[in-house]
């Protein structure tokens, strides 16, 4: 589901803006660009990687910015760390252990996961609404 936020600022402005600040921004990568709709970035937040797509579109003199994110490389990395786990403990502790460690596992990704992307997602968002209000005000 897209999150979307509206600035009071021209498309151009929102674009060259958000496209400087994250070229400088060491845990953000621009990965491509449409000038002046879409910038597709890769971050490298401690504990969640994601794509970001922003469609940056006008809308009644403003400009309206729709966030999409794309977890697959933390669900992936995810599935490596709990595969070589679950091959860990087989190792060490038999299939007991496996079996433990999948009862466990599977309740801790099934509350932390969608926690940690979400707390990913609204940090995001935040910081890219401030930095635009701050831009308004300037």
């Amino acid at each position: 589901m897209a999150e979307n936020i509206v600035a009071n600022l021209s498309v151009d402005e929102v674009y060259h803006f958000l496209l400087g600040f994250f070229t400088i921004e060491s845990n953000i990568k621009v990965k491509h660009c449409i000038e002046p709709s879409v910038i597709n970035t890769t971050t490298k937040f401690p504990a969640t990687l994601c794509d970001i797509r922003m469609e940056i579109r006008p809308e009644n003199g403003k400009t309206r910015i729709e966030f999409n994110f794309d977890f697959t490389k933390s669900y992936v990395l995810g599935c490596v760390f709990f595969g070589l786990g679950l091959a860990i403990t087989g190792f060490f502790f038999g299939i007991e252990g496996i079996e433990t460690m999948v009862i466990i596992s599977t309740v801790a990704l099934a509350i932390g996961i969608p926690r940690s992307l979400s707390k990913t997602k609204k940090s995001f968002i935040e910081r890219v609404t401030n930095l635009l209000k701050e831009k308004e005000h300037s």
